[in-house]
């Protein structure tokens, strides 16, 4: 079960996976078995074991309608 906060205003997601132990081999594993990208939690420092990061992005189109 994963458990975040929505966003405010950034392009990634933070969140936290119950059980989760090792968050970067569950990053590589997820890159390896579903093409998705994820940063391990420990990245970001040494309390994010059972976090992993994903960053998202809209369509470029969309980004300069919402420009102007």
């Amino acid at each position: 079960k994963a458990r975040f906060t929505v966003p405010q205003g950034a392009f990634y997601l933070f969140f936290r996976v119950d059980g989760l132990t090792d968050s970067r081999k569950a990053a590589f594993d997820i890159v390896d078995n579903a093409n998705v990208g994820l940063a391990p939690g420990t990245a970001f420092g040494p309390g994010g074991e059972a976090f992993l990061r994903l960053c998202f992005h809209r369509r470029l189109d969309q980004l300069e309608e919402a420009a102007h």
